[in-house]
């Protein structure tokens, strides 16, 4: 839960956390170790579907899928909201990061 010391929101989408695996023989675990896995999947199926989007771009997707959970608009517990596709035809059009998305700090991967 943010925000982080520098005053950026945290999280920035919340992931499915009451999740059931085999590994689990069906029972229901939660945390991190449950969300992680789905955001990346997400992830990586939105490069699948747009494979020239930048980090950026990928982040403006899920964020603007994301379903709203707490108070309008993203907050500090909950970000932009649950993880959320949409239809599958949101995945046609590249997204645009807002412009305090983009002044965020990037990442590059060495």
């Amino acid at each position: 839960q943010g925000p982080t010391f520098d005053g950026r929101l945290k999280p920035d989408i919340a992931g499915l956390a009451r999740v059931s695996t085999t590994s689990y023989k069906g029972e229901p675990f939660y945390g991190t170790s449950a969300s992680a896995p789905h955001v990346s999947g997400a992830v990586a199926l939105v490069i699948g579907a747009q494979p020239n989007a930048t980090p950026a771009q990928v982040k403006a997707f899920l964020q603007q899928n994301a379903k709203d959970l707490e108070e309008p608009g993203p907050e500090n517990k909950t970000g932009y909201g649950r993880l959320a596709l949409g239809p599958p035809e949101n995945a046609t059009g590249t997204v645009q990061p807002s412009a305090s998305a983009s002044t965020a700090p990037s990442f590059t991967d060495d």
